[in-house]
């Protein structure tokens, strides 16, 4: 049977884009027994670049959208800003209360939250089924992606992960329907850092890790659920899908690397200069051995690019380890 998914976002950054398309293209190659019968954004037009951008994805897909922006909710009612690790402010009952109201004429099976920013009330998981996409392990660090990041490197962790869980009103405490892990410990790893430092080398390459996983571990829980395999209502003992996901990250690297590589010379050389003649420079998979990265808003960059960093226009010139690798790649570095 058909799952049937509401599917939650804020989109506030662009990996929402990816998890939704690569949810959709799962369905529409067969490997998913799926739909998405609408979405829900807590934002509208106008707020954000990259919600604009998602929105318009969304709209292109032909899924009935629903958008509330629960800014604008909270100032109309005059409601305060909640603490998500405290207790909610009452107005946010009621925003959860509209939304369930909204989503229910689609009649979905559970609900699917995939960068959605704001900690739902009873009025919602109460009633639906609910599922989030949180970045780090079960009993790991709670808040968002940038919270977690900053509390493995604090901590020294040697690995990190993410989990699908049951959404309850605590937060990123649910019960845990599926993980995967990897770890954050080798060669690659023991670039410095500085706490606070969200462009290092060690930050970025953490975010990177999740980001290629994300898809990946989506996909292949819905499809456990999809299948019969996990219960969302009663998930037991969580599904472990490393070795899946695992699996599936060595076969795109495979086939994409090529790709990732030539696209650092054409970013390196050819952004315009900004920050008083710093150029961006991007950064990859860190399978690539490149930990150069963009943080440029509002332009379209490859799924496999996450953000940027600015650095001097005479450092941002392709590294001679760059170049070595775009040798044994076979490449010259032209333009795409």
């Amino acid at each position: 049977m058909t799952l049937r998914l509401a599917w939650f976002a804020s989109a506030r950054g662009t990996s929402s884009r990816l998890l939704l398309r690569e949810t959709l293209r799962a369905i529409d190659e067969g490997r998913l027994d799926a739909e998405i019968v609408c979405v829900f954004c807590n934002r509208e037009r106008g707020q954000s670049t990259n919600t604009d951008a998602f929105l318009d994805d969304v709209e292109a897909a032909g899924i009935p959208l629903i958008t509330s922006s629960s800014l604008a909710w909270r100032r109309r009612v005059g409601g305060e800003i909640s603490d998500p690790q405290g207790e909610l402010a009452p107005w946010r009952r009621e925003y959860d209360a509209n939304a369930l109201k909204a989503i229910s004429e689609y009649e979905p099976d559970a609900a699917m939250l995939a960068g959605y920013m704001l900690v739902v009330t009873d009025a919602l998981c109460d009633a639906l089924p609910m599922l989030n996409l949180h970045p780090a392990l079960p009993d790991g660090p709670i808040g968002t992606w940038r919270d977690v990041i900053r509390e493995l490197i604090a901590a020294g962790a040697s690995e990190s992960g993410m989990m699908l869980q049951r959404v309850t009103t605590e937060l990123d405490r649910g019960a845990v329907v599926s993980l995967c892990r990897y770890p954050i410990r080798g060669p690659q790893w023991d670039a410095p850092h500085q706490a606070g430092d969200e462009e290092s080398a060690l930050f970025l390459a953490i975010r990177s890790e999740g980001v290629a996983r994300e898809p990946i571990f989506m996909v292949e829980s819905l499809r456990a659920i999809a299948d019969g395999r996990i219960d969302c209502e009663a998930p037991g003992n969580p599904m472990d899908l490393t070795e899946k996901v695992e699996s599936a990250i060595a076969r795109e690297f495979a086939t994409k690397a090529p790709r990732r590589v030539r696209m650092v010379e054409w970013y390196a050389t050819d952004l315009p200069r900004q920050r008083g003649g710093r150029l961006p420079t991007v950064v990859l998979h860190p399978q690539v051995h490149l930990v150069e990265f963009s943080r440029r808003r509002g332009r379209r960059l490859s799924e496999w690019i996450i953000g940027v960093i600015t650095k001097p226009a005479s450092e941002a010139r392709p590294s001679e380890s760059t170049k070595a690798t775009i040798e044994q790649a076979g490449l010259r570095g032209r333009r795409r």
